[in-house]
């Protein structure tokens, strides 16, 4: 009790005030990152101005930041671990900086050559920034790339890729607002009052939606079963054994013991995305599970023609199914409100649909008329139902799952020993799948479409990009990132842990998935 009331005492110059005991995923994620299994994500946005030759400039940035930290308080929270009330067990706090110095965690670059794309975006996913015992900053960091790419890096911890846009369409506003203009040296050090701002509540304490023992004792044997019979047959069953990680809670990862990210970028143009997008709701359906389909057709063709099952693993944003509160502006507030499904593919039949959709004599011949991709679009249709029911109902199966973490001890070694070793069990061999979807930018910060249109600043290209996770308790597969804008390209980052897959084969899938959606679109 003493510690409790210990940790309560706001000290107003110290460099934080506790706020609350951590929430499942946080703890997942300030681990995943001291362990170097996770280092970060980021989300970009390309800004131009309609006044020629108008660059970002420091004032502008400095000012436009000052006014998205303030709008989004959870910028401020950054973990640290007390003793729990047992020996040898440790509780990770959520706690709130009293200020944020803008010139620690900003950083522009000018040199010619460097901008927002798989080069840069690989080099800040091998970078790891916030691993120190006592956060001396925020867990965050922005980089200004050429005065016109704004790069959001941040700790999983702070927020998911969602918040990324969220960041964007906040730091948009702001930039468009007088505020920003108005201020030509403003004030880098951001200063928190503990008593006036406040750090949004827990998401997951805010729903009354409960978790299932059942289905969770039910899903953890589904996947016991899957890889008893079909530990030989799954997608990358070839690729070296994950690396090893400390398996001390309160341990820090060696560098030769963190996952190193290897990224390589691609692109759909507007005009491809634009009949992609056409043709999904003629066959009223949508992207994702079509790249999920094209992806997993491709490597059960081209790379493992002889597995049986495939694993694809695939974030949804819980945020329409909870009472997340949103900013003045109606903005989601910065949190983890991002729920991970899973679900297993007879490669058999997803094979056979690509060969039949590219014209393959290999397939069924005489079964159906070669060059027809209507067994693909039933798949991605199934796919797509698939995910529409994880979010149905009264109690929708997403929610349920994501908050089944807090059937588990609050301490970081419960989380080390009861939740590391299972996590492995749905997610490695798999094909993740991150999609952000549409960024539209065009009325961010403004009363209405007019003033939309008059605004200065715009955003003209976004990109994700989230480092991969050690294969020991994540995907051991590739991670593909998804981001675009209204009426511009969509952007494909795909990750992989470096040493197992290469650059060749990764180039070779994606040139497969274009084939694939060719036959389709």
């Amino acid at each position: 009790m003493a510690a409790e009331e210990e940790l309560d005492k706001t000290d107003p110059a110290g460099p934080y005030t506790f706020v609350r005991e951590s929430g499942f995923h946080e703890r997942l994620f300030y681990l995943w990152h001291r362990l170097g299994l996770q280092s970060n994500v980021l989300v970009s946005a390309r800004y131009t101005s309609s006044r020629a030759g108008e660059g970002l400039t420091e004032s502008g940035v400095f000012s436009a930041l000052r006014e998205t930290i303030k709008a989004h308080t959870g910028l401020a929270a950054v973990g640290v671990i007390r003793p729990g009330h047992k020996s040898g067990r440790h509780i990770l706090h959520r706690v709130m900086l009293h200020s944020i110095d803008l010139r620690s965690c900003v950083e522009f670059v000018d040199d010619e050559g460097i901008g927002a794309g798989a080069e840069f975006f690989e080099r800040i996913h091998n970078q790891w920034y916030f691993t120190a015992d006592e956060p001396k900053g925020p867990w965050w960091r922005v980089f200004v790339l050429g005065r016109r790419d704004v790069v959001f890096v941040f700790h999983h911890f702070v927020c998911d890729g969602r918040s990324g846009y969220d960041f964007h369409r906040t730091f948009l506003a702001a930039l468009n607002s007088s505020n920003a203009v108005s201020k030509s040296d403003p004030e880098p050090i951001v200063r928190f009052d503990p008593e006036k701002d406040r750090m949004p509540p827990d998401v997951q304490e805010l729903t009354d939606i409960k978790y299932s023992t059942f289905r969770v004792v039910l899903t953890y044997l589904y996947w016991i079963i899957i890889r008893l019979l079909f530990s030989k047959r799954l997608l990358f069953s070839d690729v070296p054994p994950p690396k090893p990680y400390p398996r001390m809670a309160t341990g820090r990862a060696e560098p030769s013991q963190q996952t190193v990210t290897r990224v390589a970028g691609f692109r759909l143009p507007a005009a491809k995305m634009s009949a992609i997008t056409a043709a999904c709701r003629a066959h009223k359906t949508t992207f994702t599970p079509l790249l999920i389909i094209a992806a997993t057709a491709t490597l059960a063709s081209r790379v493992y023609p002889r597995a049986k099952l495939g694993f694809t693993l695939y974030p949804m944003d819980l945020r329409p199914l909870l009472p997340v509160p949103t900013t003045s502006n109606g903005v989601y507030v910065i949190c983890n409100a991002a729920g991970g499904m899973a679900q297993v593919l007879r490669l058999s039949k997803v094979r056979s649909a690509l060969w039949r959709a590219l014209g393959d004599k290999k397939s069924e011949a005489g079964a159906k008329a070669l060059g027809d991709a209507e067994d693909l679009w039933v798949l991605v249709q199934r796919y797509k139902a698939h995910m529409d029911r994880e979010l149905s109902g009264p109690v929708p199966p997403a929610v349920q799952a994501w908050l089944a973490g807090n059937m588990l001890g609050p301490t970081l070694e419960d989380m080390v020993e009861q939740v590391f070793p299972s996590l492995g069990l749905h997610q490695q061999n798999g094909i993740g799948f991150s999609n952000l979807g549409r960024f539209d930018p065009g009325t961010a910060g403004a009363r209405d479409s007019a003033e939309a249109h008059d605004q200065a600043w715009k955003v003209e290209e976004v990109q994700m990009s989230a480092c991969v996770t050690g294969g020991a308790v994540s995907y051991h597969g590739l991670a593909f990132s998804i981001a675009g804008i209204a009426g511009g390209d969509t952007v494909v980052n795909v990750a992989w842990e470096e040493g197992v897959v290469n650059r060749e084969m990764v180039n070779d899938v994606w040139d497969g998935i274009v084939e694939c959606i060719n036959a389709m679109v």
